[in-house]
């Protein structure tokens, strides 16, 4: 049986804290879902304080190479370690880019959130494949980033493996959860609701 494994992680705790010490724009949470921290992968809840901070997760020179709006909890707050996939992302439409080991976008895809692990699987087949970035849509805020485990242009690409915590490693299991993705049409209907945060 063939298995695939990926590690996905949100923004590390020492450049969360950092961008904390930065400093940002200060929101309470009024609703929940609706404000996604990127440290724990989780939204937070009603009347939790959140910082809006602006994240860079790339550091190799790339025409790609952009910063992001993020939610961040105002403090520090502990990373995603439960096992699955994040209900933050499961539960919102995303667009899924492809990078190479020079940060260059090989591929995309816009997806529904339940359609991530059948979306990674599919993506990292792709052996010239080095890590996948995750993005809120519509408004296109950097959620996550998967890579498989041992990545080995990390430091290209952003902060080191080694160095993160909160990593959620996923075996996939083709004969469990089925082919990849590739019927959907452009027009096709997305069945959960539209998270615009």
């Amino acid at each position: 049986m063939n298995t695939t494994t990926f590690v996905l992680t949100g923004i590390d705790s020492s450049h969360a804290d950092n961008l904390r010490a930065l400093g940002g724009i200060t929101y309470v949470a009024d609703e929940s879902p609706g404000y996604p921290c990127r440290q724990c992968l989780r939204d937070a809840e009603v009347g939790e304080e959140l910082l809006l901070v602006s994240y860079d997760p790339f550091t190799a020179s790339s025409p790609y190479r952009c910063a992001s709006p993020i939610f961040i909890h105002s403090k520090s707050c502990t990373p995603h370690d439960a096992a699955g996939l994040p209900t933050q992302l499961t539960s919102r439409k995303l667009s899924v880019r492809a990078f190479d080991d020079e940060a260059m976008m090989l591929d995309a895809a816009l997806i529904d959130g339940t359609d991530l692990s059948k979306t990674i699987y599919h993506l990292l087949s792709n052996p010239s494949v080095e890590v996948l970035h995750l993005h809120n849509e519509p408004r296109g805020c950097w959620a996550a980033r998967v890579e498989r485990p041992h990545h080995r242009s990390m430091n290209d690409l952003g902060a080191g493996l080694a160095r993160r915590s909160g990593a959620v490693n996923i075996a996939w299991r083709p004969d469990q959860f089925g082919a990849p993705p590739g019927s959907r049409t452009p027009n096709q209907r997305i069945k959960s609701p539209l998270l615009y945060r």
